[in-house]
């Protein structure tokens, strides 16, 4: 099976750093069980199954890792008005439960669904 071709889904909506309109979209991301889950904020992730990313859940269930979506923004008239920065978000996990969304704009120096940390509080 080919992890790259596998992810979940975080549903939820944010403000568009450039124009304050809510976006509300489908960030796809590669953490937990790699079953095309489909979570929201709040949500625990599921590490019950395989694959996982990471192999091993982290101590504590605690990480932080980068999600990616496309643009649903309705005032941007294709996804190029506000790329990059409202193409990657930083998505953070505590005690297996998704905690927090942000938008992410290191995501340039950072490899794609890259795992930031894992939270070892």
């Amino acid at each position: 099976m080919v992890l790259s071709s596998l992810f979940n889904t975080l549903y939820c909506d944010f403000p568009c750093p450039h124009c304050q309109e809510k976006i509300v979209t489908g960030i796809g991301f590669r953490v937990g069980s790699l079953i095309k889950a489909r979570y929201k904020i709040g949500d625990t992730l599921n590490w019950q199954q395989e694959p996982r990313r990471p192999e091993k859940r982290p101590n504590n269930g605690n990480i932080i890792t980068l999600g990616h979506f496309n643009c649903d923004n309705p005032k941007c008239t294709s996804w190029q008005d506000c790329y990059p920065d409202i193409q990657t978000v930083k998505i953070t996990v505590e005690k297996d439960r998704i905690i927090d969304v942000s938008i992410y704009t290191d995501a340039l120096s950072e490899g794609q669904f890259a795992i930031l940390t894992e939270i070892t509080k």
